[in-house]
């Protein structure tokens, strides 16, 4: 493990106390403050990367607003891109 000193806004300690709290429920033993520090980040990771899974659309996809694109009605492509209408 490697020592690392961070200051971190007020409001951020409440927050971390909660999360450390919540996962001290969770597993049923102590949790340090460290530990949950390290779950959050991973959590953070976890969640952003399911959500760049998630993308289905490119811009390339909305044919007529990118600059220099074939000239379209803009936003009934847009509505069938992106709600299927």
């Amino acid at each position: 493990m490697e020592y690392m000193t961070v200051k971190i806004p007020k409001n951020a300690k409440p927050l971390l106390c909660r999360f450390q709290a919540e996962c001290m429920l969770e597993t049923g033993a102590k949790v340090s403050e460290a530990q949950a520090i390290k779950k959050a980040l991973e959590d953070a990771f976890e969640h952003k990367k399911e959500k760049r899974q998630e993308k289905k659309y490119s811009l390339k996809d909305l044919k007529g607003i990118v600059k220099g694109g074939p000239r379209t009605n803009a936003t009934e492509e847009i509505d069938s891109v992106v709600y299927g209408i």
